[in-house]
């Protein structure tokens, strides 16, 4: 698991794989942008969805196209309130057919290198009814937006 400060550079070389997979040269802006031009790439075997403060809450369920033969990783974003800073961090292989929910942890060091929870993201899978639910996060700091990204592949 990488957890880091998110950089210009970082970001602009995630805004160029997602340019370069969906056949633009626009600009993005980030947050808003990466997610419309995740949500626009079509076809391949990839399926995703993505919960952001805009437009979901706790509670909130998406269809999500998976079975128990695919891996299925999260990225997951959170903005600090009091400082706007973005925090970052990816997990793969998060589903287990003999679970229905998972716990993804979001750390960071502080200044000491000491490990600082940040945020805890709890999803819960139907793999019967192809949907994923987010079924709540709790946050060691106040968040002021989120983006939590699932991809089956």
């Amino acid at each position: 698991m990488a957890n880091y400060f998110t950089t210009d550079t970082e970001l602009t070389s995630i805004a160029d794989a997602i340019r370069t997979k969906g056949g633009t040269s626009s600009p993005l802006s980030y947050p808003a942008g990466f997610i419309s031009a995740i949500n626009a790439i079509q076809g391949g075997s990839i399926s995703s969805v993505i919960f952001t403060s805009d437009e979901s809450s706790e509670g909130s369920t998406k269809n999500l196209d998976f079975d128990t033969t695919k891996k299925i990783a999260l990225f997951a974003w959170i903005k600090d309130s009091s400082n706007g800073i973005w925090y970052g961090g990816t997990e793969g292989d998060i589903y287990d057919s003999s679970k229905t929910s998972v716990q993804y942890m979001l750390e960071n060091y502080d200044e000491s290198r000491v490990v600082q929870n940040i945020v805890n993201v709890y999803l819960t899978f139907d793999d019967v009814n192809k949907e994923v639910t987010l079924s709540n996060y709790t946050s060691s700091i106040t968040i002021s937006d989120y983006i939590f990204f699932i991809i089956v592949y």
